[in-house]
């Protein structure tokens, strides 16, 4: 289940990265309509067409992480907010026991305990 969250807090990532250039290829599909004229219409039309494509897969890879992430999303949403944290440090920013210690303030044995804790719930 571990490499599950890990590979979650992975996907976030990939997710704000294609957000960003979902963003991009639409501003680069508007820019290009702009500089359309009767001399470079069959060439603006060819670079229209190959960016609306990468703008469609990278819309479906987007669809995919999501819909293959909603369940963890919604445990982890659902978590109180110190839970929340604990998951951020360890999986996210992948600290150690002692490093997330220091950070919240609590002992490795009750850092194990309440991830351990989480993870049985998430098995369920």
């Amino acid at each position: 289940m571990e490499k599950k969250i890990i590979n979650y807090y992975k996907d976030k990532k990939k997710i704000r990265r294609l957000e960003y250039e979902i963003g991009l290829l639409e501003r680069t599909i508007w820019d290009v309509e702009r500089c359309r004229t009767n001399e470079n219409t069959k060439e603006i039309e060819n670079r229209i067409e190959k960016s609306r494509r990468k703008l469609i897969e990278k819309k479906l890879q987007l669809n995919e992480i999501i819909d293959n992430n909603m369940a963890l999303e919604a445990f982890i949403f659902n978590l109180d907010r110190e839970d929340k944290e604990l998951f951020e440090l360890r999986y996210n920013r992948e600290l150690g026991y002692q490093e997330i210690g220091r950070v919240l303030h609590i002992s490795n044995s009750t850092i194990s305990r309440r991830l351990n804790n989480i993870l049985m719930t998430v098995n369920g």
